[in-house]
């Protein structure tokens, strides 16, 4: 009896470690990838301590002309979701990575707003703006995809992502209330960037962009030659560069048109507190 009761204390403790570790493994956090930083933003909202996110274009770097590093997918090897935008790194990359990862599965967000038509194309074989992350009205299907993703990966959680849906849905609604106030009384100014990255933004709020760069490449002199006759019709005074851009030519640029240069970044991680930034620099007389 003894030695029956030794081994059934064995085997209770036993169960115990194997249902310790199960739930351990069950609440792992899930990595998640994302494209570029604000994305982070949104699937944070969602899956918070459920998740962990990798973002493959560092902050510093800009996305259209990224080169994944090699040792960037050998990191990306447990990650279940690559949520992107459609640059042009991403099909490519998301094959590379499934070749050491078949659990990982792609989602181009920017497949959701194919019927939206910017007012520019790049030369990256871009349809749309991929800057779908700057749009107000866009951004709402963008989170039920990643709410709906979570989801699927993990049931268990379904209640919890829903919940965290609805306060994000909320947010966005008071964050385009807000900017609508700032905005409303400027509606039609015009603004002019090095790289069009803001067509979503100036779209929602009936602003006007400009952009030096024509389909992806560097303003020519030629082309900079014609802008002082629109910079007076428009009355625009300051050029805005994004901090993934050479300041030197920036600088150079507004000093041949005569307008100061600041720093409008569409690439901050800080989602909401950077769109009230753009909105405040935008409106700056």
């Amino acid at each position: 009896m003894r030695i029956l009761a030794i081994l059934l204390l064995l085997y209770s403790i036993t169960q115990a470690n194997n249902a310790q570790q199960q739930t351990t493994s069950d609440a792992s956090p899930l990595t998640i990838l994302v494209s570029v930083p604000p994305q982070a933003y949104f699937v944070r909202a969602i899956g918070k301590d459920t998740i962990t996110i990798n973002t493959i274009v560092p902050p510093e770097s800009s996305p259209e002309t990224y080169e994944p590093k090699l040792s960037q997918i050998r990191a990306f090897a447990q990650a279940r979701i690559f949520f992107g935008v459609g640059m042009p790194y991403e099909a490519p990359y998301f094959s590379r990575i499934q070749q050491t990862n078949k659990n990982i599965s792609y989602i181009n967000l920017g497949k959701l707003l194919h019927n939206i038509k910017s007012n520019y194309t790049h030369d990256h074989n871009h349809a749309y703006d991929p800057h779908i992350w700057l749009s107000l009205t866009a951004i709402k299907p963008q989170a039920m995809a990643i709410y709906q993703a979570l989801a699927a990966l993990n049931p268990s959680k379904e209640s919890f992502y829903k919940q965290n849906l609805i306060a994000l849905l909320a947010k966005i609604d008071t964050i385009k209330n807000d900017l609508d106030a700032i905005l409303m009384p400027h509606k039609g100014k015009a603004f002019l960037v090095i790289h069009p990255a803001f067509s979503y933004f100036a779209k929602d709020f009936g602003l006007e962009e400009f952009a030096l760069e024509e389909e992806g490449k560097e303003a020519k002199i030629k082309s900079l030659s014609q802008m002082p006759e629109l910079i007076r019709q428009k009355k625009i005074t300051t050029l805005f560069m994004q901090p993934q851009f050479d300041r030197t030519r920036a600088e150079s640029i507004a000093k041949m048109l005569n307008l100061k240069l600041e720093i409008l970044d569409p690439l901050s991680e800080d989602w909401e507190a950077n769109l009230y930034s753009i909105a405040q620099k935008i409106t700056m007389p």
